[in-house]
């Protein structure tokens, strides 16, 4: 029969062994998330001053009045919508006028409103057959291999300037550079480019730039989290080499 002095010792090695597995599992938590905090941390410093991460640079070189670009709705999870789309992705346009005679027009409304815009038989150019945007964490491209020119046969002219249009989501004018922000969810969306004066001849560049705010943040939290448990993890190691 066990005496009570037994049961203590034999209990000994097993309160051993449960802490030797906390602390080694705090270490492992605790490493991976300084090593993930300091990978995000280092491709934060690749992004531009506000945390976007910048597409190549698309010329836009259009001799017709208007230049179109439709737009897909973004791909954000439920899950992603449902804690704040804001959060987890942001998108903005980098528009800069080439031509230093003319100011720019640069607008996005909704494809149900441009399509009947457009189809009064404006002459305008837009990608075809397709175009791809893509937006992801620290990567973001504008892939526009070839475009069409409509309504080219009959041009034909806005037939009131652009500023004084009122289906505008958001728009701004430029005879430099100008952003725009906003992430196209919940519905197709159209990019225009325009001059301010409505006249023929679109010259500017394009860019994307994506970002995900939370990334901005996250370092900070991931570095304290992972030394307090790295340094819990130390702590209950010299604790059982003291027992």
């Amino acid at each position: 029969m066990k005496t009570e002095n037994q049961t203590v010792e034999n209990k000994k090695p097993r309160k051993k062994t449960v802490i030797l597995v906390l602390a080694v599992l705090f270490l492992v938590l605790g490493i991976a998330s300084l090593g993930y905090g300091a990978y995000i941390a280092i491709e934060n410093q690749k992004t531009d001053s506000e945390g976007y991460a910048l597409s190549n640079v698309y010329e836009v070189n259009s001799s017709v009045y208007v230049f179109a670009l439709w737009m897909n709705e973004y791909d954000l999870s439920p899950i992603w919508r449902a804690l704040g789309a804001d959060n987890f992705a942001q998108l903005k346009y980098i528009v800069t006028s080439t031509d230093p005679n003319k100011e720019l027009f640069v607008g996005y409304a909704t494809a149900s409103d441009a399509g009947p815009y457009l189809g009064q038989g404006i002459t305008y150019e837009t990608a075809y057959p397709e175009w791809n945007w893509i937006a992801r964490p620290y990567y973001a491209a504008i892939e526009i291999p070839s475009t069409q020119v409509v309504n080219e046969e009959f041009p034909m002219a806005p037939p009131r300037l652009p500023q004084e249009e009122t289906f505008w989501r958001i728009s701004t004018h430029t005879n430099t550079t100008t952003k725009m922000y906003y992430l196209p969810l919940n519905n197709m969306y159209t990019l225009f480019i325009m001059n301010q004066d409505g006249s023929q001849g679109v010259q500017a560049t394009l860019q994307i730039g994506f970002k995900v705010p939370i990334f901005s943040w996250l370092p900070y939290l991931l570095i304290t989290v992972g030394l307090v448990l790295v340094l819990v993890g130390v702590y209950l190691l010299l604790r059982r080499k003291q027992k």
